[in-house]
C-alpha cells in the first residue's frame, strides 16, 4: 500500500444524456456504482475521496458514497477538466493544501481491478492504465 494516503477525486457530474440515467447511481451487483468505486477507494486507504458531481444528484451522490465529500460542479457543461478543478478545490479546502499528485476515477470507466489500483497506487509519478497492462 501506499506509503502516504493519496487524495481522489470521482468524476461524476456527467449528464448521462445517452444512457438516460445518471451513471454514478447505475445499480450493479446490487449497488450504486458510486459506492462500489469509492468503496475500492477506501480499502486501498485513499484520502480523502472527493465525489464531484451536479446539484441535481448529490444528495443521491452522498447517500451512495456517506465516507466521502460530495461537492457540486455548478457549471457541469464545461467537462472533466471543470470537474476536476472543483475537485482540487475541494481536496485544497479539505487538507489546507492543494496535492501534488491525484488519483482521477472517472464513475464511467468502473472495470479496473484491486491490482490495478494498487499498481496506480505505486507508481511515481503519472500514470493510466490501459487493457491488458
Amino acid at each position: 500500500m501506499m506509503s502516504k494516503p493519496l487524495p481522489a477525486i470521482v468524476l461524476a457530474a456527467g449528464e448521462s444524456s445517452r444512457l438516460g440515467q445518471a451513471k454514478a447511481l447505475v445499480v450493479v451487483q446490487e449497488s450504486p456504482l458510486l459506492k462500489l468505486i469509492t468503496e475500492r477507494l477506501h480499502s486501498e486507504g485513499c484520502d480523502p475521496i472527493i465525489v464531484v458531481t451536479r446539484a441535481e444528484l448529490a444528495f443521491d451522490c452522498l447517500a451512495a458514497s456517506p465516507n466521502c465529500k460530495v461537492v457540486i460542479n455548478k457549471f457541469p457543461e464545461s467537462g472533466r477538466t471543470g470537474t476536476i478543478q472543483v475537485g482540487l478545490i475541494a481536496i485544497g479546502q479539505e487538507t489546507g493544501n492543494l496535492p501534488k499528485s491525484a488519483l482521477i476515477v472517472p464513475v464511467d470507466r468502473p472495470g479496473w481491478s484491486q491490482s490495478t489500483l494498487r499498481k496506480l497506487l505505486d507508481t511515481e509519478g503519472c500514470a493510466c492504465p490501459e487493457k491488458g497492462s
